[in-house]
């Protein structure tokens, strides 16, 4: 679904990995593709190690690397920062 009123807060989503390249290339590019999120709306928050599979994919959106994996909590909170 995207928005496209300019009037609301966008949508925006941010994708959690920690070792899961894969898994993640592939919530990322369906976000994309398939939900319509723009890529200035997605981030994606690499817990300690890992990241996307697809080089191609990840130089469309913002990618933030933790430098420890810090759990979910602090790996969303780390999102959340971002769009703030």
């Amino acid at each position: 679904m995207t928005n496209t009123d300019s009037s609301q807060t966008p949508i925006v989503a941010v994708v959690l990995t920690h070792a899961r390249p894969r898994l993640a290339t592939r919530v990322v590019r369906g976000l994309i593709e398939d939900e319509g999120i723009a890529p200035d709306c997605a981030v994606l928050i690499v817990n300690g190690e890992g990241g996307l599979e697809d080089h191609a994919l990840a130089s469309r959106i913002r990618v933030v690397r933790l430098h420890e994996n810090t759990g979910p909590a602090g790996g969303f909170a780390a999102g959340i920062r971002y769009f703030l």
